[in-house]
């Protein structure tokens, strides 16, 4: 998925966080790349007052080729066999999707793209059955959130996305879906617990707000979401 600057801004937000934490806990790397919008190919959903614009996300070929390695599926877009998770150089992108041709795997969606030449084979998609969660959400204040990609913990067993506005800001992955309609998201700052015991988790959630969103990114199926 992302742009390099996003990704080390999102490694920064995720090392404040855990800052000062108690030393016996485990060192929590979370690598997130930061995806912007807008494509020619993007099947989608025109949003009206009062409804979320879903995309099903599909770039085009871009005419940048940077060689680079895809080593597993994406996490980003743990659903879809057609996304994957990347690197070029030192640099970590994810999702990378699978453009419009059906071949041609496209990093840095959807703002800075480019195509990988792969160094080696693709692997065997990961074979999931589960319900898809957006890779990009914008909220209707502007604020984007992506989903962490390292091994930060679940809170209140629920996966977070980052979001753009502050280090601390969230939202938690179960968005409130309407089909149709509106949907809407627990949106949560989180801050550092003090003195936390080593069983424990070192932060906690000190705000919590309902937000409504404006769009959300979807890994698309080329074979059918590409116009």
């Amino acid at each position: 998925m992302f742009c390099e600057e996003s990704e080390r801004r999102h490694i920064g937000q995720a090392a404040r966080l855990f800052s000062g934490t108690n030393t016996t806990m485990p060192k929590r790397i979370i690598a997130i790349v930061i995806m912007l919008c807008c494509s020619p190919y993007a099947a989608q959903a025109a949003a009206t007052p009062g409804t979320t614009e879903i995309i099903q996300y599909v770039p085009t070929v871009p005419e940048k080729t940077v060689e680079g390695n895809c080593w597993t599926s994406s996490i980003a877009a743990y659903y879809s066999p057609s996304a994957w998770r990347c690197m070029v150089e030192n640099s970590i992108y994810d999702p990378c999707l699978t453009a419009a041709d059906g071949q041609t795997i496209v990093c840095g969606v959807p703002d800075d793209e480019f195509a990988i030449k792969l160094t080696e084979p693709l692997p065997e998609p990961d074979k999931t059955d589960v319900k898809p969660h957006p890779w990009r959400i914008e909220l209707a204040d502007g604020v984007i959130c992506e989903p962490f990609t390292g091994t930060l913990p679940p809170i209140e067993e629920t996966a977070l996305y980052g979001c753009s506005d502050a280090d601390n800001s969230a939202l938690l992955e179960d968005l409130q879906q309407n089909d149709g309609g509106l949907w809407q998201a627990r949106k949560v700052l989180i801050e550092r617990k003090e003195n936390a015991k080593e069983d424990e988790l070192p932060f906690h959630i000190t705000q919590e707000t309902l937000v409504p969103i404006f769009k959300v990114w979807f890994a698309g199926d080329p074979a059918k979401d590409a116009k």
